[in-house]
């Protein structure tokens, strides 16, 4: 593993939301001197959130704020997709769904891929999704999306016509970021989502090695 070790030894969080970006519908709308301030800026809000609950206890959190904690025993496959966890917004009640079986696949199959020192427990991989969840209630609570928060991009422009939307993806890096500065992490947690298409034979790591590379001639490109 020493090829994965080379590899994730040089990611940076800017790469990481890059490839999360690059994800996004209107991935293709977004101007190329654009991409940086998406990508930064994006990161930022979610640290700068993350701070105001440095060594807080996310459950009690959770319970302060009035988000019920549901844990589902199953995997969280719908119509294909896989949820690790999800949160539903109402005006009756607010509700964090972690999805236990997936939690367990993902740190079962992660832990096979010998790079970490320390192996993820099932306390690591809850707190980091309850992290990200936690980060969208309080953009709906504070009527504050990250998307919405950043610059919109055009989709149509006519004369007398003009359609935007904002980068939801955005609102994703930003949960990211939030979750890896609350928890002290070393990564942003999508590249959970990498090592464990490695580990199951989804990609190659020659496959992630160009992915890698080529994020990040991009970006250099771009910045």
């Amino acid at each position: 593993m020493e090829e994965l070790f080379d590899v994730l030894g040089k990611l940076n969080d800017r790469t990481l939301a890059y490839a999360e970006l690059k994800n996004d519908l209107l991935f293709q709308k977004i101007p190329k001197d654009k991409i940086k301030y998406y990508v930064d800026d994006s990161l930022f809000l979610g640290k700068i959130e993350a701070k105001k609950y440095l060594g807080k206890d996310l459950k009690k959190l959770c319970e302060d704020n009035g988000v019920k904690i549901e844990i589902v025993k199953k995997s969280g496959t719908f119509y294909g997709v896989k949820f690790r966890a999800e949160i539903s917004f109402s005006k009756k009640e607010n509700i964090i769904k972690i999805y236990e079986n997936s939690l367990i696949d993902l740190m079962n199959t992660c832990n096979k891929v010998d790079f970490f020192k320390e192996k993820l427990s099932y306390e690591d991989v809850f707190n980091m999704h309850l992290a990200h969840e936690f980060y969208h209630f309080l953009e709906y609570k504070e009527k504050k999306p990250t998307n919405e928060l950043l610059e919109q991009v055009t989709l149509m422009n006519f004369v007398f016509f003009k359609r935007k939307s904002s980068i939801i993806k955005c609102s994703e890096i930003a949960a990211h970021s939030f979750s890896k500065e609350i928890l002290g992490a070393k990564f942003l947690h999508n590249i959970y989502d990498y090592l464990y298409l490695i580990e199951l034979g989804k990609i190659s790591l020659d496959d992630f090695k160009k992915i890698v590379i080529c994020l990040e001639k991009e970006l250099n490109n771009m910045l």
